[in-house]
């Protein structure tokens, strides 16, 4: 489907929070034929390491980068999650 972003849940949420983030990437498609060494979609390459799976994605991001887009959210809110 070529209107669609990416098929896979996982790399569209990890799409969805890099742009919320405005964080600097390259998106590269590759038709979904290839995966990370552990063969998971999405990976991301992040100084020569692999990493993939879009929660430990993003967890590991979160903590290089210093982003927290949850920081303004209330407990309640948060919880809600």
């Amino acid at each position: 489907c070529r209107v669609v972003v990416t098929p896979s849940p996982w790399a569209l949420k990890l799409e969805t929070w890099l742009r919320f983030t405005k964080l600097n990437y390259t998106n590269v498609s590759n038709e979904l034929k290839f995966g990370s060494a552990k063969g998971q979609i999405p990976f991301i390459e992040l100084n020569g390491r692999q990493i993939a799976d879009s929660s430990f994605i993003i967890e590991n991001l979160k903590s290089t980068f210093d982003v927290n887009i949850d920081r303004n959210l209330s407990e309640q809110e948060t919880a809600i999650e």
